[in-house]
C-alpha cells in the first residue's frame, strides 16, 4: 500500500517549474528525481503544445511507459514516451471562428496549432519571441479558418495587455454561455480551449486513467489557467511569484519563486524528505 500523502504532483511549466531562462535548475531536477525514487508521479501539465512539453518531459522523466504529460492547458493528455494521446478535445469550430472575428477587429495577433506547429495570419516581432520561447515551427497563413474549422485544440490571443482586455470583455458573453474556456497564461497570452477543458479536468482525466484518487494529487502554478489545477488538486500550490489570485485560492503559497528550488521546498514541508 502507497503510504505517501500524494502520490502525483502535477507542475505548471512557464514562470513555475521554469526559470527566467526557461529551464529547469539543476536543484529542482534533483529533488524531482528524489521523489520519484520515494513513488511520487511527477507530471508536465501547461497550456503548452504537446510538441514542445514532450521534448522537456522526456529530457525530464525519461521515456519508459507510465510517463504522462498534460497539454494544451488539458486539451490533450499524451503519453510521454511515444507522445501517443489518450485524451483531446479540440475548441469548437463556432466560438473559434467568433474569437478569430474579433481578434481581427481589434488587431490582435491569433495564433492557431495543429499538429507540430502553430498558424498565424501575419508574422510579427510577438510571433518570433513566442516561437523562441516553447521552440517549435510555425507558418504564415492568409485566413485561418481552416484549421480552426477542423478543431484547434487550443487558440491564442498574442498581443498589449490593453487590447487583449478588450477582447476578453468582448468574448465574455461565449465562456459564460459555456461555449468556450478563456483565461490569461501571461499578461500578453489570453488562452481558449474546449468549454469542458482547464488544466483541472486534464489532472481528473488522467488520474482516473492512473487510477489514483486527485485527492491524493498536488497541483503547483503561478497564473490564471493554473486555476482549476489548483483547486482540483488534493493540495493547490502556489509559488511566490504567483499572481495575488492564485495565492488566495492555494493551500500552500511557497516561499520559493520559480528562480529558486520550488521542488524542494515541497519536498521538504509536503513529504518531509531531507
Amino acid at each position: 500500500m502507497n503510504t505517501l500523502p500524494y502520490q502525483l504532483i502535477a507542475f505548471d511549466m512557464d514562470d513555475t517549474l521554469l526559470n527566467s531562462n526557461r529551464t529547469i535548475s539543476p536543484q529542482n531536477i534533483h529533488w524531482i528525481h528524489k521523489l520519484r525514487t520515494q513513488g511520487v508521479q511527477i507530471v508536465l501539465c501547461s497550456g503548452r503544445p504537446t510538441v514542445s512539453l514532450l521534448r522537456t518531459a522526456k529530457e525530464l522523466l525519461g521515456e519508459n511507459p507510465g510517463e504522462y504529460c498534460i497539454s494544451f492547458n488539458g486539451g490533450a493528455i499524451s503519453q510521454v514516451h511515444n507522445g501517443q494521446e489518450i485524451s483531446r478535445l479540440p475548441l469548437p469550430s463556432e466560438p473559434g471562428m467568433e474569437i478569430l472575428k474579433i481578434a481581427r477587429n481589434l488587431g490582435i495577433l491569433l495564433q492557431a496549432y495543429e499538429g507540430d506547429s502553430f498558424y498565424v495570419e501575419k508574422d510579427d516581432p510577438r510571433v518570433h519571441a513566442y516561437q523562441k520561447s516553447i521552440n517549435i515551427g510555425y507558418e504564415v497563413l492568409t485566413d485561418l479558418s481552416p484549421i480552426i474549422q477542423q478543431g484547434s485544440l487550443k487558440l491564442l490571443m498574442n498581443g498589449p495587455r490593453e487590447a487583449l482586455l478588450r477582447a476578453q470583455e468582448q468574448l465574455l458573453p461565449l465562456a459564460n454561455q459555456g461555449k468556450v474556456t478563456m483565461a490569461f497564461s501571461k499578461p500578453e497570452y489570453l488562452e481558449f480551449v474546449h468549454p469542458q477543458i482547464n488544466k483541472g479536468t486534464g489532472l481528473k482525466l488522467l488520474c482516473e486513467h492512473l487510477g489514483i484518487p486527485v485527492g491524493r494529487t498536488i497541483g503547483v502554478g503561478d497564473s490564471y489557467n493554473d486555476r482549476e489545477l489548483i483547486l482540483q488538486a488534493g493540495l493547490g500550490v502556489a509559488v511566490a511569484n504567483a499572481q495575488n489570485e492564485i495565492k488566495e485560492i492555494a493551500d500552500l503559497v511557497l516561499e520559493s519563486t520559480n528562480n529558486q528550488a520550488i521542488v524542494q521546498e515541497i519536498a521538504l514541508k509536503v513529504f518531509n524528505l531531507s
